[in-house]
C-alpha cells in the first residue's frame, strides 16, 4: 500500500475492552498516561480514552450500556482490533479498499473522538480493520 499516495500517518491502536476501568491499570503500569477526557460517542456506540506512552498511541474502547458494538472483538477478550491513520481526504483514502479487496463498513461521519473530524472504518480479508481520520484543515 503507498501511504504517501493517501497522505497516510499511523495515529493510534485501538484497544477493545469489556471495562475501561478494568483495562486501564495494564497500560498505566506499563508507562501510558491518559492522554485526554473519556469521551462517548453515541453514533458509534462506544466510550473512550486515548492513552500515550512509551509505544504507540491507544485508544481504549468499551461499549455502551445495551450496544454491540464491540462483541465480535471480544469473544475471546479484550484485544487490539484497529489501526488508525489520519489522511488528507477521507474519501480519497478509502478508495484504496477497493484495491486491497477491503469493504468500507462504516463510511465517512464525524467523531466525537476528534472534534468533528470524519472517520471511516474500512475491512479487509481476516477481520483486519482500518480506522481513517480526516487531517485537520489548516487556516480554519
Amino acid at each position: 500500500m503507498d501511504t504517501q499516495k493517501y497522505g497516510m500517518v499511523f495515529h493510534h491502536l485501538g484497544y477493545a475492552t469489556h471495562s475501561i476501568s478494568r483495562s486501564i491499570d495494564m497500560f498505566l503500569n506499563m508507562g501510558y498516561e491518559v492522554s485526554g477526557p473519556t469521551f462517548m460517542d453515541r453514533s458509534q456506540g462506544i466510550t473512550g480514552v486515548f492513552l500515550t506512552g512509551g509505544g504507540p498511541k491507544i485508544e481504549l474502547l468499551e461499549s455502551l450500556p445495551d450496544d454491540e458494538t464491540l462483541k465480535p472483538w471480544l469473544r475471546k477478550g479484550p484485544c487490539f482490533y484497529h489501526m488508525a491513520y489520519e489522511v488528507d481526504n477521507i474519501k480519497i483514502a478509502a478508495g484504496f479498499s477497493k484495491t486491497y479487496r477491503g469493504k468500507i463498513v462504516s463510511p465517512p461521519a464525524s467523531s466525537v473522538a476528534f472534534s468533528g473530524r470524519q472517520i471511516c472504518f474500512i475491512m479487509f480479508r481476516d477481520n483486519f480493520l482500518i480506522e481513517l481520520i480526516e487531517k485537520r484543515r489548516s487556516g480554519g
